[in-house]
């Protein structure tokens, strides 16, 4: 079993946020960065200021996202099942611009 999630685990991550994104970051917009311990957190974290408004709450991909909350937040994203490479990663929001990915257990 996995200890920790690594470097290539991020990367990987960011390939799956930019196929459900893809159309954003080929307009010309900036693309996600895999940031280790982000926030002093001890985890890796994929930020993306320049992403779609609170991406971060529809653009989770795996075992965890708030699609179930368009309503609320209001978003016209279009919500797009990717499936995840990854099925030891956990992922959730951290704000509306970070995901956190942790290990799925």
């Amino acid at each position: 079993m996995r200890s920790t999630i690594t470097e290539n685990d991020a990367r990987l991550y960011i390939e799956l946020i930019k196929i459900r994104f893809g159309d954003w970051i080929d307009a010309g917009y900036n693309a996600p960065k895999a940031i280790e311990n982000y926030d002093g957190r001890g985890h890796w974290g994929i930020a993306w200021e320049g992403g779609p408004f609170e991406w971060a709450y529809y653009g989770t991909i795996g075992s965890f996202a708030y699609e179930e909350r368009e309503p609320e937040f209001g978003s016209r994203l279009p919500i797009v099942k990717v499936p995840s490479k990854l099925g030891h990663v956990f992922s959730e929001p951290a704000n509306s611009c970070v995901v956190m990915l942790y290990l799925d257990s």
